[in-house]
């Protein structure tokens, strides 16, 4: 398979359209030469965008953790 697999997210503005999530897929996009990427435009109020972006983040930021983790040995 080849593409974009998960949407950005994007919200109207008055000059066009803002990324609320999803920039580095953009700009990987571009860059690979794709025309076109998978979108969702979400109707978002200027806190909710920063809170989608904050929550978005922060979970890009812990799974790497979370995948290097060393499991636990417990002794019964």
């Amino acid at each position: 398979m080849e593409g974009v697999l998960e949407p950005i997210i994007v919200r109207q503005t008055n000059s066009g359209h803002e990324i609320v999530t999803g920039s580095r897929r953009f700009v990987t996009a571009k860059k690979a030469g794709f025309k076109t990427i998978p979108v969702v435009v979400e109707p978002l109020k200027d806190d909710e965008a920063l809170m989608a972006s904050m929550r978005y983040y922060l979970l890009i930021s812990i799974v790497p953790l979370c995948i290097e983790a060393e499991p636990e040995t417990v002794t019964l």
